[in-house]
C-alpha cells in the first residue's frame, strides 16, 4: 500500500514535510504540515503537524482501516469498530465547543482508507496512561489531576 510515496511493511510512516491539503466548500484551500511522528497505536499514527495558514501545531490522528500486516482493507464490521470511537470522540468534542481544559477537535477529514483527526497538541507526547504506569502517584498529584478533569468536566 502507498501513501505519500513511502511503503514500509504496510505500516504507514508518512514523512517529514508531507502536505495535507483541505478542499472546503466555496473553493477555499486549507492545509498542514508533518512536523514529526509521536507515536503509534492500535488504530494507526499519530504526528505533529503544522497549520499552513497560521503555523499553529496540531497533534493529528491517522486511523488507517487496512491490516498492517498484509496491507488489505480490513472487514467492515473490523472498519467501523477501528472508526466509531474516534468519530464519536470528535463528534461530543464538538458538541461541547472548544475549552482550555479539554484536547479539542480542530478538523477532521478522509483521503482513501485512512481517516485524520486533527487536535490540539498537549506539550509533552504521550498522555497520563504513560505516567501511571510508571509509578504511583502522590496526593497532591491526583488532586491535580482531578481538579484539570472536574474542569474539564465543568465546561
Amino acid at each position: 500500500r502507498w501513501i505519500a510515496g513511502v511503503r514500509q511493511n504496510y505500516t504507514i510512516q508518512l514523512p517529514r514535510g508531507f502536505a495535507i491539503n483541505e478542499k472546503h466548500a466555496g473553493g477555499s484551500d486549507s492545509g498542514r504540515t508533518v512536523i514529526a511522528y509521536i507515536a503509534s497505536g492500535s488504530f494507526g499514527d499519530v504526528y505533529e503537524v503544522e497549520v499552513t495558514k497560521n503555523k499553529k501545531r496540531e497533534a493529528m490522528k491517522m486511523v488507517t482501516l487496512t491490516d498492517r500486516d498484509t496491507g488489505n482493507l480490513l472487514p467492515d464490521k473490523e472498519r467501523v469498530k477501528r472508526l466509531s470511537p474516534h468519530v464519536r470522540e470528535a463528534h461530543l468534542m464538538i458538541s461541547i465547543g472548544q475549552h482550555p481544559n479539554l484536547v479539542n477537535i480542530r478538523a477532521a477529514n478522509q483521503i482513501g482508507n485512512d481517516f485524520f483527526f486533527f487536535e490540539d497538541l498537549v506539550p509533552g507526547g504521550l498522555t497520563l496512561r504513560t505516567e501511571l504506569t510508571r509509578r504511583r502517584l502522590e496526593v497532591e498529584q491526583c488532586a491535580i489531576i482531578a481538579l484539570k478533569v472536574a474542569r474539564g468536566l465543568e465546561h
